[in-house]
């Protein structure tokens, strides 16, 4: 939104000294320090020795510390922190332009899903009227005098949504974060309010 690129803009930022793995222990560093100056020393035989020992301590430093990881904590997003290291999401870079499955294949499997269910189940689709079946059902379940209603949202009520919101949550099509619903709040929870109603 260029209201926002106006008043938020993102910003791209260097970080000169990035945090070493957490797997990395002292053991693993020193094994690597080893290795490194048998190459240097074109100690080759003792290098390719070193280099293997390397690769298991490294192994094992990283399944020690992602099996300890998902144990303590078995929440989604660390879930997905555990993979996302292992796979070293940030570091990869993928040449493919062209999704497997088209977007608008994708997009017209969902618009005529609906459709497609009502058919085979009997229902008609053009004035959307559909099976005595389920009309007796809601006529069980239903009383004459029911009335069904929705109470109206209070600026409290959408003020609490907002505010509890979870801020690693992604954006939604309009690219605005909840951070930044959080701050906007006391400016925009009103005409929200007024807008949900």
């Amino acid at each position: 939104m260029p209201i926002i690129d106006k008043h938020a803009p993102l910003r791209k930022k260097r970080v000169k000294h990035p945090k070493l793995p957490p797997w990395l222990t002292k053991d693993v560093i020193g094994a690597m320090a080893i290795r490194d100056r048998l190459k240097k020393e074109k100690k080759f035989d003792d290098f390719k020795k070193q280099r293997n020992r390397v690769k298991s301590l490294v192994r094992s430093a990283k399944k020690a510390y992602f099996d300890k990881l998902v144990e303590t904590d078995k929440s989604t997003s660390t879930i997905w922190k555990a993979i996302n290291e292992i796979t070293n999401k940030s570091n990869r870079k993928t040449n493919s332009t062209t999704p497997p499955i088209s977007p608008n294949l994708f997009n017209t499997h969902f618009l005529t899903l609906a459709e497609t269910l009502a058919q085979s189940s009997g229902c008609a689709t053009d004035n959307f009227v559909c099976s005595t079946l389920l009309s007796n059902l809601c006529g069980k379940k239903l009383k004459p005098d029911d009335n069904f209603s929705i109470p109206p949202m209070t600026v409290l009520d959408v003020g609490k949504c907002i505010s509890t919101m979870a801020n690693n949550k992604s954006t939604g099509r309009d690219n605005i974060s909840p951070c930044l619903l959080k701050l906007a709040l006391p400016y925009i929870v009103e005409p929200l309010t007024y807008i949900y109603n």
